[in-house]
């Protein structure tokens, strides 16, 4: 079973790319009255509640022990990324033990192992056609490049073997039945730099080709599930590729996007997704960009305890953060001001 669910609406004519008016990431901080997320360790600059709040930073609120110094140092990211600002808009606080403190554990991720195989085995056939060598054979020797000189435990090793079956099925459809573009390069460095913000913003995309004559942006991903609509992650994601293309290409008509998914399910699908962007979406990316370099600037890394990603396995943070992050119960109580009534 395949699905299609590119549209034919036609593209806008992009005149100009303007700032409109000034983005103000402080004001809109100040409008909503947020604050930053309590770390109540005095090693982590910048990430403590306001002094009129917690009265002091010093001592430290928690039980928990402070990080010497000599061992994290915070330090300002020197670029940015689509992935950052995801990671960032997500949750503030696994933004800044990642890309603040480098707090890196580098654990083999299966998802990724197959993904990364998965992009060079299209790459590789795409680039030679008339190799007679299948789809299969270069994924399985692509995938034992991946793996090699990991760290795999038992269970991640019998994870990959059973994706990897789909994923050859899904590969040799693909490469078959629905290569309908000219692809022109693959894993090209996009980058873009914005008025006002220092640090470069930078990505690579999968691949850059051509339909019928129109600029094309494909961004090839693996998945566990059906998917009705483009996720704000990778919305976000192509819209950078997009303004960055054009930027780049000093194109004047906003190229078509799609993304590509390879979906694992027990009957394996293609699902490609279009993704419409219009005038006002790439404007939005900027102001993203803009309160991104705001919020690190300001040093603002918010708590989210709402994200999908917040659990013991969703998360190589999530100890350390419920430590961090956290109060007694009489330290809590403490924050909470009752105003007397007559």
């Amino acid at each position: 079973m395949y699905t299609d669910q590119r549209s034919n609406s036609g593209q806008e004519i992009l005149s100009s790319i303007g700032e409109g008016r000034r983005f103000s990431g402080a004001d809109w901080i100040r409008d909503q009255g947020l604050f930053p997320s309590p770390t109540y360790s005095e090693y982590f600059i910048h990430a403590h509640l306001p002094e009129e709040i917690s009265g002091s930073v010093s001592p430290p609120l928690s039980d928990g022990d402070a990080i010497p110094e000599d061992i994290l140092t915070p330090k300002l990211p020197s670029h940015y990324s689509p992935s950052q600002i995801n990671m960032a808009s997500d949750c503030g606080r696994k933004y800044y033990y990642e890309y603040i403190l480098g707090i890196r554990h580098n654990k083999p991720n299966p998802f990724f192992i197959l993904g990364s195989a998965a992009d060079r085995t299209i790459e590789i056939c795409l680039s030679n056609r008339s190799s007679d060598v299948l789809p299969s054979q270069i994924f399985q020797e692509e995938l034992k490049k991946e793996m090699g000189g990991k760290d795999l435990t038992p269970d991640q090793k019998d994870k990959i073997d059973k994706q990897a079956i789909s994923l050859e099925i899904l590969l040799n459809n693909y490469l078959n039945l629905f290569i309908d573009y000219e692809p022109i390069s693959f894993q090209r460095k996009m980058t873009l730099r914005i008025k006002g913000v220092g640090p470069i913003i930078f990505g690579y995309s999968d691949i850059i080709g051509k339909r019928d004559g129109k600029n094309l942006i494909i961004d090839i991903k693996t998945s566990g599930k059906q998917m009705s609509q483009p996720s704000p992650t990778h919305r976000t994601q192509m819209m950078f590729y997009c303004l960055s293309l054009m930027k780049m290409d000093k194109l004047t008509e906003i190229p078509d996007l799609e993304l590509h998914y390879l979906v694992k399910t027990r009957e394996p699908k293609i699902n490609i997704l279009k993704v419409d962007v219009r005038e006002s979406d790439l404007y939005h990316l900027i102001s993203s960009i803009r309160e991104h370099h705001w919020r690190i600037q300001q040093g603002f890394y918010p708590l989210n305890r709402n994200s999908v990603w917040c659990s013991e396995s969703g998360c190589d943070h999530y100890e350390k953060c419920h430590s961090d992050c956290s109060m007694t119960i009489e330290n809590t109580m403490d924050q909470v001001i009752v105003e007397e009534t007559t």
